[in-house]
């Protein structure tokens, strides 16, 4: 079994709030008194998990949770957030 690569999506904790008030809770699926992945959406799970941690998550969540774009220029839209009424 092979170790996955971890990555830091945010620099800190300002940059993740900023990102989790844009995305998350805006999102249908936001629970945030979660205990596991399965109770809303696994990588809201994965990232706020991330600042108890050492700020890392498995890279599976970083394509997902948007990136930089060729240029360098953060796309703030999680891929996933569905939309609340």
């Amino acid at each position: 079994m092979t170790e996955s690569q971890r990555n830091r999506p945010f620099s800190n904790g300002t940059e993740y709030g900023m990102w989790d008030g844009r995305n998350c809770q805006r999102c249908k699926k936001y629970v945030p008194d979660s205990t596991t992945p399965e109770e809303g959406c696994d990588i809201e799970f994965a990232i706020a998990s991330a600042l108890f941690g050492d700020g890392t998550v498995d890279e599976k969540f970083i394509d997902r949770i948007g990136g930089y774009d060729e240029t360098g220029i953060w796309l703030v839209d999680c891929q996933e957030r569905e939309a609340t009424p």
